[in-house]
């Protein structure tokens, strides 16, 4: 996986013969990347939880789960990107808290769609 800044791509290896056989650029049917749409997404999640009260940050991560995959070159990326959930896992263990228990309770609430 490599990310250069808005253009990403994934090299495709043949691991029987071990080689590369090439490579595919990611990105949707209207041009957007991975990064594009992730923080499209995020940003609206964030818009939404303002409108309702809640000042927050939504964190943009991507886990790439394949036992092979391997994160690569990564300049100037707009998310965090890990190649395994043991590494997401550790990352998200260390950040600090950031809402108490009354938080994540309006929270809940609030994206189940109780009041």
């Amino acid at each position: 996986m490599h990310c250069q800044g808005d253009k990403w791509r994934a090299e495709v290896f043949d691991h029987r013969a071990g080689k590369r056989i090439g490579e595919i650029r990611l990105h949707d049917q209207a041009g957007r990347s991975s990064a594009t749409q992730l923080n499209q997404a995020a940003d609206e999640l964030e818009q939404f939880l303002r409108s309702s009260g809640v000042e927050t940050t939504v964190l943009r991560v991507v886990l790439l789960n394949h036992p092979r995959s391997q994160v690569g070159v990564k300049l100037r990326q707009a998310l965090n990107i890990f190649a395994s959930p043991y590494d997401l896992g550790r990352w998200l263990n260390d950040l600090p808290e950031i809402r108490d228990r009354a938080g994540r309770r309006q929270l809940d609430r609030l994206l189940v769609g109780h009041s």
